[in-house]
């Protein structure tokens, strides 16, 4: 009986890949308007809703609440990509691996027109990108599809790859690596890390 009652308990705050991914679809190019939008610096707290909209619980230091507006805000390991970064590094999620343009450093060389990370993987990733190659973590999205064609080959060339949902700049099923649209793709190091769920 135990058993049977706490295997209900954790069923029901299990994470589901498919409630965060069509979260992320719905509200990549249209912010949701529960949330402040934090225009050009909303990345993070994009990611970090499709993360919640998927089960992951709030904590004290991963949380939202109202602001006077009646708008969610969150603290700063759900709004700051290098503080989220760090935060699900303490929670010990799964790096999957680092990645820039040339391989360089202790990185590989990100590949288009191939899967650098798994159908598995979709739902559960989020994507931190070092602009300047300094160590500290400037932009993130949240991996959806894998292995398909970019939605937008005006900004990424005619390519097909793992495809990502992203805010600040809005962007819905766009290449992971953002290589053609990032005018510092030669320094740009990318982090991806997955959910243990």
């Amino acid at each position: 009986m135990f058993c049977t009652l706490l295997c209900l308990a954790s069923s029901a705050f299990a994470y589901s890949r498919t409630a965060a991914i069509n979260y992320s679809n719905q509200y990549a190019l249209d912010p949701n308007p529960t949330y402040k939008f934090y225009g050009g610096a909303d990345c993070t707290n994009f990611v970090s809703q499709c993360f919640y909209a998927g089960g992951m619980k709030k904590t004290a230091s991963w949380t939202t609440s109202y602001n006077n507006d009646g708008q969610q805000c969150g603290t700063t390991n759900w709004n700051k990509a290098d503080s989220f970064k760090n935060y699900v590094k303490s929670l010990s999620w799964n790096r999957l691996g680092n990645w820039s343009k040339n391989g360089v450093t202790g990185t590989y060389a990100y590949v288009n027109n191939s899967a650098n990370l798994t159908a598995s993987n979709t739902g559960k990733v989020v994507i931190f990108y070092d602009w300047t190659g300094n160590g500290e973590m400037n932009h993130s999205s949240f991996y959806v599809v894998n292995n398909a064609k970019t939605s937008n080959t005006s900004l990424d060339g005619n390519v097909t790859g793992d495809l990502i949902n992203q805010h600040s700049n809005e962007r819905y099923h766009v290449i992971w690596n953002r290589d053609k649209a990032n005018a510092q793709r030669k320094y740009t190091r990318i982090y991806a890390f997955e959910l243990p769920a």
